[in-house]
């Protein structure tokens, strides 16, 4: 009696160990996502959901990959090295391609191009003018750190004070800086979200910024998946139906 009652056992605790390696096979993979919710039109924070055309784009990687979409909340400067703690994952933020980011991280195939804005109170410019660099000399412009507005800011030889993102440098407008320098898609979306500051906008310089998808460094086979995704999107110009609904929400 007690060998049958082992045998039992040992049987039970069998099929047990089998039934959950089935289950875990059958889990399906989690995609994490690292963004920074303060650059409207691409991801900002609607009620509690992070929306926006980045949050579209990675949810469709996600799909590709037959993946759940996580998405994971980080400093911008941040954003880049959070690729190196997990190999399933992307970094989707309004990521300007250049040549200093390509050393931390690799990038799809531009999915959006878009040029810089300038935020100021309303009547220091003509509203949706074309500034250039030099007639903002000597000024304080605030930049969020490791943004385009900041290397290009930088490259002109401007005097840059930076902060965590470009809300908080417009709410200062006036105060700690001058004018604020972000990608013309946020500037536009700032200034008009925040009719109590005063704010207006225009375009700056005229340098072209390509956007990607980032992920780790050598990560091929998940480059194909994004790269396939991004290509169609492409191909129907989703993206910018994207942008004039986001940009207007």
């Amino acid at each position: 009696m007690k060998k049958i009652l082992i045998a039992i056992l040992v049987l039970t605790l069998a099929l047990s160990s089998f039934v959950g390696c089935g289950n875990n096979e059958d889990e399906k993979k989690v995609l994490t996502v690292y963004t920074d919710p303060a650059f409207q039109p691409f991801e900002y924070y609607e009620g509690k959901d992070i929306v926006g055309i980045d949050m579209k784009i990675a949810q469709l990687i996600a799909d590709e990959l037959g993946a759940d979409l996580k998405i994971e909340v980080a400093k911008f400067e941040a954003i880049l090295p959070s690729l190196e703690n997990n190999d399933f994952s992307i970094a989707a933020a309004g990521l300007s391609i250049d040549a200093d980011r390509l050393l931390e991280a690799d990038f799809s195939t531009p999915y959006f191009e878009g040029g810089m804005g300038i935020i100021f109170k309303k009547d220091q410019f003509v509203s949706g003018s074309n500034i250039a660099f030099s007639e903002i000399e000597g000024k304080k412009i605030g930049v969020q750190i490791s943004s385009a507005g900041y290397t290009q800011s930088e490259a002109a030889g401007l005097k840059t004070v930076v902060y965590d993102n470009a809300l908080i440098a417009a709410q200062d407008i006036g105060g700690g800086c001058d004018y604020v320098v972000v990608d013309f898609a946020t500037a536009k979306a700032i200034a008009e979200g925040a009719e109590d500051l005063g704010l207006d906008y225009a375009t700056v310089g005229d340098v072209k910024e390509s956007y990607g998808i980032a992920t780790k460094k050598g990560n091929t086979e998940l480059m194909e998946a994004v790269n396939k995704v991004i290509k169609e999107l492409n191909d129907s110009d989703q993206v910018y139906t994207w942008y004039d609904e986001y940009l207007n929400a």
